[in-house]
């Protein structure tokens, strides 16, 4: 019997640290997707662009909210297995989550509570940076641009 609570508790904890190990995936493709995105997008206007990786920003945050709120789900699942007695654990073995789901916030809520600021504090910095290095290459881009263009020559040898 306790071998099989001890196999259980296993298999609970692994699932937490894959949760986890999701969550800091998910924000290393953020990055890597965000610096691809910048790589190429001298060929693409602004608005589009801006567009383009808030939405692809803000799928990859939910997608974070959605594994951290499964981990604290699965993190109230090895509380109770680990506090109930021996005897009654072979009728709890489950590693359903759905009693645990009115304890847990919404994703919403896990986005938006001071308790997962983590989360906002990594994409609200990184759809800032993202649009300020747009506008910024944008600018510069103009300014060569125009500077190229103020000191072209007509055929005539006369500067325009």
């Amino acid at each position: 019997m306790l071998e099989t609570k001890i196999a259980h508790l296993g298999f609970i904890q692994n699932i937490i640290t894959r949760m986890s190990e999701k969550g800091s995936s998910i924000k290393t493709y953020a990055i890597t997707i965000m610096a691809g995105a910048l790589a190429v997008s001298d060929k693409i206007q602004t608005i589009p662009f801006i567009v383009f990786t808030i939405t692809i920003i803000l799928f990859l945050f939910y997608l974070n909210a959605y594994f951290y709120r499964q981990e604290k789900l699965f993190r109230e699942l090895y509380k109770e297995a680990a506090t109930t007695s021996n005897t009654n654990f072979s009728d709890k073995c489950s590693l359903d989550t759905t009693p645990y789901e009115s304890h847990i916030d919404g994703i919403f809520r896990i986005i938006f509570t001071q308790k997962s600021l983590n989360l906002l504090k990594f994409y609200l910095p990184l759809i800032i940076c993202t649009i300020c290095l747009k506008v910024f290459m944008d600018y510069k881009i103009e300014c060569k641009i125009a500077s190229s263009n103020a000191t072209q020559t007509n055929p005539t040898g006369d500067k325009k």
